[in-house]
């Protein structure tokens, strides 16, 4: 058993290389199948160790916190983090076998419920009005952490994922719909000491209100989105330099070329990826004071 710290820090090049080492000294070879049991910054890493290991050898996964078992062990992305970006290192490497008990997530602390339901409303919005009216008629139930609901929720967030990354397992059309809220919820992680799906509501917001500014969306569906937002503890107010936020925006790993993509909303269970021009987002987010407030 290899024991690993919990949080974004555990996916760094370091870490990797001193897991791989204590594989070597435990005697692991290319028939070593690796159990990755933690929250999505264990799946990651592990993943991404199992890519590599011995050329790769099978890992199997046990996601304990929703984020994990509804984004991060489902897909088979696998990454660590460099210096002022997330994720630009890594691989495609999906594991053999996922098993989700979301009983587990009673004793999860309530900030990493909180988080992974970012991501869960992502899922609503890119592909599925009905989870979306699921999730207002039933976030009471759900932060109250009764399980029959809370696997409900995993079970309908994991069909729209499953659905999309086995249609496009290498992220070429339809599977960069899961980017929304990444492009700006990333940038915004890198400068920040937010976990990840805290990081992602914030950019599901400030995205949402550029698609209005951008014509893509209408302010009633905005609002909509808003306020469901505003339901759960999320930390929405934000101050933070555009400039800076832009800085990193231009190391997104979903840049091509000279063009910063990101997944516009055009209505729940509707998104559209289109380049993303540097004067809109000055115009958006810091029409005045260049912050984001």
């Amino acid at each position: 058993m290899i024991l690993l710290p919990h949080g974004e820090k555990v996916k760094s090049r370091q870490m990797k290389a001193w897991v791989e080492d204590r594989l070597m000294e435990m005697g692991c070879v290319r028939d070593t199948c690796l159990v990755a049991v933690g929250g999505g910054e264990i799946l990651d890493l592990v993943g991404f160790v199992a890519a590599t290991y011995c050329r790769g050898v099978p890992y199997v996964t046990f996601p304990t916190t929703l984020l994990a078992m509804t984004d991060a062990a489902i897909g088979g992305k696998t990454g660590i983090d460099i210096p002022g970006t997330k994720n630009l290192v890594g691989a495609f490497y999906p594991p053999r076998q996922v098993t989700i008990d979301t009983t587990v997530l009673q004793s999860l602390p309530e900030e990493e419920l909180v988080s992974g339901l970012a991501e869960t409303i992502k899922h609503a919005l890119i592909a599925s009005a009905p989870l979306f009216v699921f999730l207002e008629e039933n976030l009471d139930a759900i932060l109250g952490r009764e399980n029959g609901t809370l696997l409900e929720l995993v079970k309908k967030s994991v069909v729209i994922k499953k659905a999309i990354v086995e249609g496009d397992p290498y992220e070429k059309d339809q599977r960069r719909w899961l980017n929304l809220g990444h492009t700006i919820g990333h940038a915004i992680e890198s400068l920040t000491t937010l976990r990840h799906g805290e990081a992602v509501a914030l950019g599901l917001y400030w995205e949402g209100r550029l698609a209005v500014e951008m014509g893509l969306c209408s302010r009633e569906v905005f609002e909509r989105i808003a306020s469901l937002l505003r339901r759960v503890p999320f930390a929405l107010d934000l101050e933070i330099s555009i400039d800076d936020l832009l800085e990193r925006i231009q190391l997104d790993k979903k840049r091509m070329g000279e063009v910063t993509y990101f997944v516009g909303l055009k209505k729940i269970g509707e998104v559209e990826v289109i380049p993303l021009p540097e004067e809109v987002l000055r115009r958006c987010f810091a029409p005045s004071s260049q912050m984001i407030t």
